[in-house]
């Protein structure tokens, strides 16, 4: 495991016309480590993680992602997930896998993760929120990556599930991911 930072955040600020929604941000978390990211609503958390993955562009400063050998730098779930909702579950997760270059053996591996092994048949349109979002998860999952980013997680998720779900971020922690 490389020591150095999955990501690097260095004085980042984001302005839409005069409001200021991201203000002089620096940040790297470090491989193993959770970090919540807390603020009211408006507050830019989302649009630092979509600066972050480079979705949009900072107004100032920058995001450095190092590129790790062998594994994805940078995943994350943020808002509405980017999901075919005429599709099976697994289908979803093996365009996924494609796209993200993950291996083949990931598919199983982040069904089983997010226990949602029981659902892979069914297409997305027919599943509850709470199931999308386990979906969703697993497809940030994919490709192990160093650095996994998480928008409001638990939204639509039952007790039960969100229990898991801090198990399990846990558990990607403990593997080395920030």
């Amino acid at each position: 495991m490389n020591d150095e930072a999955p990501v690097v955040v260095t004085d980042v600020t984001k302005k839409f016309r005069s409001a200021s929604a991201v203000r002089s941000v620096s940040w790297s978390p470090r491989r193993g480590e959770v970090t919540a990211l807390v603020g009211l609503n408006g507050a830019g958390k989302s649009t630092l993680m979509r600066i972050m993955t480079g979705l949009i562009k900072p107004t100032q400063g920058s995001v450095t992602v190092p590129a790790e050998q062998g594994q994805r730098p940078l995943s994350a779930m943020i808002e509405a997930p980017a999901l075919f909702t005429g599709l099976t579950v697994r289908h979803n997760l093996r365009i996924h896998r494609i796209l993200t270059g993950a291996d083949p053996d990931d598919v199983a591996s982040v069904a089983a993760l997010t226990r949602i092994e029981h659902v892979m048949s069914r297409r997305i349109r027919a599943l509850s929120q709470g199931y999308r979002q386990r979906v969703a998860i697993a497809v940030a999952l994919l490709g192990s990556p160093a650095a996994l980013l998480l928008d409001e997680p638990t939204n639509a998720l039952d007790p039960e599930a969100t229990a898991h779900l801090r198990v399990m971020i846990r558990r990607i922690a403990d593997r080395g991911t920030a």
